[in-house]
């Protein structure tokens, strides 16, 4: 079966930014720092597996994914049923502080 790894972003801040109101611009670069290059290919490498370059998309939304997913499995480069491991710095389902 294939794995998609699905990446946010946010995981890889010190910091989470709960109730975040949603027209807001970027956050405040003082309070979430982002992880060394370093720190972030060591988690990929070592907690996700990656060892080399492998197709991947780069979306805005969650939403979008799924656009992206079905034109995969049309051209054949995805083969359903696909495991996802979805990596976030919190829940993106319900209250924003739950995950």
């Amino acid at each position: 079966m294939q794995r998609i790894l699905d990446l946010d972003l946010d995981f890889f801040l010190n910091g989470v930014a709960y109730f975040r109101p949603t027209d807001s611009e970027r956050l405040d670069d003082e309070d979430f720092q982002p992880w060394s290059f370093d720190q972030a290919v060591g988690f990929l490498a070592e907690r996700c597996g990656l060892q080399s370059k492998l197709p991947g998309w780069t979306v805005e939304g969650h939403g979008d994914l799924f656009d992206r997913w079905r034109s995969a499995i049309q051209s054949g480069l995805l083969r359903p049923p696909f495991h996802v491991t979805h990596v976030d710095a919190h829940a993106d389902l319900g209250l924003g502080d739950s995950g």
